[in-house]
Parts: structure tokens; sequence; C-alpha cells
């Protein structure tokens, strides 16, 4: 008798099965190489080249430029909160839907149709800012990550009955670990429009709580800055784009280790004896599974 389950399965142009490996562990444990970066490579790679310039070419290959932090964890999660900025830009320009709702959360209150009609997001530490509003181009801005830009250049402004004539923007964390990353900022109330918050480890709720028992926040002289106004879960606005950064966390750790190079990623051969480790994951899955209980992607 065969055990019925499901796996994701990374298939070639001509229907071959080249990566294999459980739902269950794919979703909750350590993700297959392979498949991540069949999946999402090209993406990755044109982020990490086209809007973060973290990609140059040198003899004739394509390497990953040296960011010099104390950990590959670091350093990992460093990339992972550009990487957001550019998932979070890219989408609000695809879809206008995306763009209404976090241009809502960078202004404290619901934007009107024509309002995010007319403004478009902006990413201040990306290249294609540089190029097209090089005014607003700041790579070390400590407080927006993200800003919304109409035109003529004109930046949209933050209007509630207690702030005005402030402008609108996004600070974007990304962290396992947030208690120990950026909370006590939060504390110290450092930022002055909302934290987005990607918790690759599903901690918001935490933070949010001990955010919650702090005095500088039960403290607030006004209702318009509350919690949810100023720490943002991203999941909460845009699912699809906090999945697409969470499914980049491995593959960017793989490159900062040197476990996987930046051409593998539009090559999508990864490591050395890649066909052996393919292999065994495939034989060991097929050989429990009839085809029918096989998912492709």
């Amino acid at each position: 008798m065969y055990e019925n389950q499901l796996i994701i399965s990374a298939v070639d142009g001509n229907g071959q099965i080249i990566a294999s490996q459980p739902y269950a562990e794919f979703i909750y444990g350590k993700k297959n190489l392979e498949i991540l970066n069949y999946y999402t490579g090209q993406k990755l790679f044109d982020i990490l080249h086209d809007d973060l310039g973290k990609i140059r070419f040198e003899d004739n290959k394509f390497v990953l430029k040296s960011i010099y932090l104390m950990s590959p964890l670091q350093t990992t999660m460093n990339l992972l909160g550009k990487i957001a900025e550019a998932v979070i830009v890219r989408r609000c320009v695809e879809n206008e839907d995306i763009n209404k709702k976090w241009l809502s959360v960078a202004r404290r209150k619901k934007a009107k149709a024509k309002t995010a009609e007319r403004f478009m997001a902006v990413g201040t530490g990306l290249i294609k800012t540089k190029q097209q509003y090089p005014q607003y181009y700041n790579p070390s801005d400590t407080q927006r990550d993200i800003i919304w830009v109409d035109d003529d250049g004109m930046r949209a402004m933050i209007k509630t009955s207690s702030i005005s004539g402030l402008e609108a923007g996004l600070q974007v964390k990304v962290s396992r670990k947030g208690m120990g990353y950026f909370f006590n900022d939060l504390c110290n109330l450092r930022y002055e429009v909302p934290v987005v918050y990607f918790d690759i480890a599903h901690d918001y709720d935490k933070v949010a709580h001990e955010l919650l028992m702090n005095q500088a926040f039960q403290g607030m002289p006004s209702d318009e800055i509350i919690l949810e106004k100023n720490f943002v879960r991203a999941s909460a606005i845009d699912y699809q784009g906090y999945e697409e950064v969470c499914l980049y966390e491995e593959l960017v750790m793989a490159l900062i280790k040197g476990k996987i190079t930046v051409d593998s990623l539009l090559n999508h051969k990864i490591v050395e004896n890649s066909n052996t480790m393919k292999n065994s994951i495939i034989s060991a899955t097929m050989s429990q599974l009839p085809i029918q209980n096989i998912i492709l992607k």
C-alpha cells in the first residue's frame, strides 16, 4: 500500500522532474535549493541586478558584490530588507489595489482611488529611483525605504487629525528575531513613518505584544498613533509579496555562504554533485508515491 502524500516538484521544459521534495518538508522545513532556484532564481537575479545593483559582471561571469557584515545571517537579513523594498515597489507598480493598500498604510489613512492613481511607489534605495528621481535616491535614509511620488515629483503626505505636513512613507524590516533587531527602536519611537515587518519566523504577535506593554506606547497622547498604524504585519497587507520575500531567504543565504553562484540563478544549475543529490531525492519520493499523488509546479 502506498501512503498518500503531496510533494513539490520542479520540471524542465521537457516535462522532466529535476527536483522533488515532500510538501510538508518544503513548506515547514528546509527547502530544496534546486526547487527554489528553478521557481524564484530568475526573479531574485533581476532584483539583485536591476533594482539593487548588487551584482557585477567579472571574469566572464556574474558575481555578488562584497557585503561586509558580522555574520551570514545578518548579511542575509540585511539584503532581504532591501529585496523586500524592491518587492513592495514592484507589486505596487503592477497592481493598483496593492498600491492603494500600501499607500493607505504609509499615510495612516485610507487612500482614495484617485489619490492612489496619482501617486506611485518609489524605493529610496533602488537603482531605478536613482535614474528617474535622483533627488529622492538615498540608500542611507533611516526613515523611509519607500515613498510615493506623482508625475511632477511631488511626494504624498500624511494627513490625519493629529499629523500633517509629514511626508508619507514606509520603513521596511525583515528578520527572524524582531525583538533583538529593531524592538528598542520601536520603543524609542525612532521612526516617524509606519514600520512594515516581514516576520519570516512568524514572531510579529510576540513583538506587538511586548510593544503594547511598553510605556512609550501606553502614554501616546492621541488615538491616531496606535500600534496597528505604526507596526504593520506585511503578510496582512500583501500575503503574496510577503511569501515571495520569505522564499528568497534560503537562496540568499546560499549565495552569501558560497553554496550557489550568481550564475546558477540564471542557468538553474546549483551545487557540485547536484545530479547525485537530485536523483536521490527523486528516487526516495518516487519509490513511495504513485504518480497521481505528485504535484508539479
